[in-house]
């Protein structure tokens, strides 16, 4: 075991010194971990901050759901009140997340899948430092992936429960590709 140990730790440590390197680089580029590209800082509070957050969310997961209407610069403004509609999607779209978290505990591909959509978004939900262009449909990239091992994974599940459907939605995939 003290040869794993060994392993285990070494590849620890050059994990540690990539990532101490990145940061180290990050901070010379952007003058600090975060940087707004050049762009103005949004100036918010913490209550709206929060709530455009919440409607950044929503707004993110139907992009990722629903890619139409995509676009370099969106049009989005702060969320400053409980009745924007926007602020409930992205209720709606988080306890959606945290339903499927749920759902899908035991299955680690899936737990994987779930953090890949949500983890990688974390940095684009922070409102105070992401200046003028709110939505960037870049930041879809990594999340996108756990949507791939998401559906793939229901798809595994729907062809276990019956092995004569493969052939059906196998076609029906085709079709539709």
């Amino acid at each position: 075991r003290s040869r794993e140990r060994r392993h285990v730790l070494s590849t620890g440590v050059a994990l540690g010194l990539a990532l101490a390197a990145y940061l180290a680089l990050r901070i010379m580029a952007l003058g600090g971990l975060m940087g707004t590209g050049g762009s103005r800082r949004v100036p918010v509070g913490v209550g709206e901050g929060f709530l455009t957050s919440l409607a950044l969310f929503g707004k993110y997961v139907t992009l990722l759901l629903l890619p139409y209407n995509q676009s370099a610069v969106h049009d989005f403004r702060i969320a400053t009140g409980i009745a924007d509609t926007r602020v409930w999607l992205g209720v709606a779209a988080a306890a959606a997340v945290a339903a499927l978290t749920w759902q899908v505990r035991r299955r680690p591909v899936a737990v994987l899948g779930v953090a890949l959509v949500v983890l990688p978004l974390l940095p684009a939900l922070y409102v105070p430092v992401l200046g003028e262009g709110l939505i960037g449909e870049r930041y879809l990239y990594l999340p996108s992936v756990g949507l791939a091992l998401l559906v793939a994974q229901a798809w595994d599940a729907w062809i276990d429960a019956d092995a004569s459907r493969a052939w059906a939605t196998g076609a029906l995939v085709v079709v539709l590709a």
